[in-house]
């Protein structure tokens, strides 16, 4: 079964707030909380590198900012190169950054990502992943609004 093609959605949302006393900043991709192929990519895959330079407020200096966006690059890359995937949205608090993914099915691209770990390639990072159909792992971003 071919699942339905969710719509690559090019704008984005930031929304900003407190969470335990720590600042969290969310970049979310719009259009998701209407979406009805939700069930097309049922995996929820999920990446967390600690902040190495940071501010006081757990975000990211100019120079971390830098290689977040590189680390960011070349995991979108390989997780693109091997599966049917949809980017959800970058979330950073508490001295972490994460990345939220969809994917169809994560066997082949969780491969890829033990090569990387493996070689030391990148930064250090952890992932997970779980069979999500209900987007649960995402749903406070997909139902707030940013204002």
């Amino acid at each position: 079964m071919v699942p339905e093609r969710i719509p690559d959605l090019e704008a984005f949302s930031i929304l900003e707030g407190t969470i335990d006393g720590y600042r969290i900043v969310a970049t979310i991709r719009e259009g998701l909380h209407n979406c009805k192929s939700k069930s097309g990519m049922p995996w929820f895959l999920g990446f967390s590198t600690p902040l190495s330079d940071r501010t006081a407020e757990g975000l990211p200096t100019e120079q971390e900012t830098g290689d977040l966006n590189r680390w960011e690059d070349i995991l979108d890359q390989n997780i693109r190169s091997q599966c049917q995937c949809i980017f959800i949205g970058r979330v950073t608090w508490r001295g972490n950054r994460e990345l939220l993914y969809y994917v169809v099915r994560p066997e082949q691209v969780v491969t890829e990502i033990e090569k990387l770990i493996s070689h030391q390639a990148l930064r250090p990072f952890a992932y997970r992943y779980e069979h999500d159909p209900q987007w649960s792992n995402v749903s406070i971003y997909l139902h707030v609004r940013s204002g």
